[in-house]
């Protein structure tokens, strides 16, 4: 009986966390100027630590990419763009993944300070599919984090 309940303990665990969201389309076309202190080499991670590298986009004021990087300094993967948006109060990532081709990943990003920042996972089960609805939910949803999934959240430093 024990065996039983741990195995659905864990399984409602799996079904409840879930992929961050992931939308064909980014919030907006970019509604927030990338602060030139964001430009720069970050690392996240405290036991593994992946290396990012962050450049400003050429005639692109509001979206930025950035590389991962390996310890040599060569490139891994390339996120781009990655396009800053404001919603209310709050600023959002819609970042490009190119293992799934033109689709982003929502990210609510939290500045702790110039050197450290936060990304903050939507989670997947809770957010409405259609775009509009979503910049309504995160609107009505502004001073909540319960929206947000903390496996799915991200720490970086300079």
């Amino acid at each position: 009986m024990k065996k039983i309940f741990l195995l659905l303990l864990f399984a409602g665990m799996f079904l409840l966390s879930g992929c961050p969201y992931e939308s064909s389309d980014p919030i907006d076309t970019g509604s927030y100027k990338v602060p030139a202190w964001l430009i720069g080499n970050w690392r996240q991670g405290a036991s593994k630590i992946t290396n990012y590298r962050v450049a400003s986009i050429k005639d692109n004021a509001n979206a930025f990419t950035a590389y991962e990087v390996d310890s040599a300094g060569i490139v891994k993967t390339t996120y781009n763009p990655i396009i800053m948006s404001k919603l209310g109060k709050n600023i959002f990532l819609s970042v490009n993944d190119p293992e799934a081709g033109v689709s982003y990943y929502i990210y609510r990003l939290e500045i702790s300070s110039e050197n450290k920042i936060e990304l903050l996972g939507l989670k997947e089960k809770i957010v409405p599919d259609d775009l509009e609805k979503l910049k309504s939910f995160l609107l009505a949803n502004e001073n909540s984090k319960d929206i947000y999934d903390p496996i799915e959240s991200m720490t970086f430093r300079k």
